[in-house]
């Protein structure tokens, strides 16, 4: 055990312990915009993909649609993607929502979307 204190009973002055090299928080100089730029660009190359696959998911359960957390557990895509995905999907035409709200697993009413029939 480390004592404290002299052999006078007087408290021994703390040893000051050196700073150790620190890092900035934040080493870079990008804007909030410029980081949200930097991953929507790197968000294109998965959304084609992730679309599809979102698409079919949301066919294949009809009337009943799915909201964005279905599709994420029903598919292989992260729920983190399915806001992209659903806006990239509802721009085309090919979903719609249909004035359903269901609660998600934490309670919050999510929207229900449906794919749209394509007409030949």
């Amino acid at each position: 055990m480390i004592d404290s204190h002299d052999e006078n009973g007087k408290r021994k002055p703390r040893r000051q312990r050196k700073a150790p090299e620190t890092m900035p928080l934040f080493d870079h100089v990008e804007t909030p915009k410029q980081t949200k730029k930097k991953a929507f660009i790197a968000s294109r190359k998965t959304l084609p993909k992730n679309s599809e696959i979102v698409l079919a998911f949301i066919r294949k359960q009809g009337d009943y649609g799915a909201m964005m957390y279905e599709a994420s557990v029903g598919t292989s895509v992260l729920y983190q993607s399915m806001s992209s995905v659903y806006a990239n999907l509802k721009e085309k035409g090919l979903i719609r929502h249909n004035g359903v709200e269901r609660p998600t697993p934490s309670g919050i009413m999510a929207a229900v979307a449906v794919a749209v029939e394509v007409s030949a």
